[in-house]
């Protein structure tokens, strides 16, 4: 086998148009580069546009005439699973959201494919986990600090422990792209 393969003839053009051929890859790779450099560096700035928009938002002259109130006074409830040690993790049930599954510009996967269960009778034991449309969760685990809005889709949801749960006293709106 191995003289066989040794014997092989192949086309080979003469050096001169190795070099313009290397030349060409070489020039097309540095454009490919150029290229995802550029595409990584757009990426980056449009993450950070919902930031920046809040920033200004929050930072402008109308909003230091704002009224401050605490958290927990425009809030009905703000809780966090107690634990989910010994709890069964299902392929159908309850969906329980996880840190991950909320995104950077608020919004909350609806991939369903990636989340786990517990069951409606392990869900109804936490009542105060149960999500409603509106709710807000906070991540406190992972990446600390990200914010999701609650969809129609997600109402009944259960949290997981890296996140709480805020039910504000005004609701607010969100739909499921």
């Amino acid at each position: 086998m191995d003289k066989q393969v040794r014997e092989q003839v192949i086309p080979l053009p003469p050096l001169s148009e190795q070099k313009r051929i290397a030349g060409i890859l070489k020039e097309q790779m540095a454009a490919v580069e150029r290229a995802r450099h550029s595409a990584e560096a757009q990426l980056q700035a449009a993450e950070s546009l919902p930031a920046a928009y809040l920033r200004a938002v929050f930072n402008s002259r109308e909003s230091q005439r704002w009224e401050k109130k605490v958290l927990g006074e425009i809030c009905i409830d703000i809780y966090r699973y107690p634990s989910f040690y010994g709890m069964e993790h299902r392929s159908t049930g309850v969906p329980v959201i996880r840190g991950e599954h909320v995104r950077t510009a608020g919004e909350i996967s609806c991939d369903w494919t990636d989340f786990w269960f517990v069951s409606p009778d392990v869900s109804a034991k936490f009542p105060r986990t149960v999500l409603e449309k509106g709710d807000l969760v906070f991540s406190v685990r992972g990446t600390i600090g990200k914010v999701g809005i609650v969809r129609e889709s997600h109402q009944g949801a259960q949290i997981s422990p890296n996140l709480i749960r805020i039910s504000p006293a005004v609701v607010v709106n969100a739909a499921c792209h």
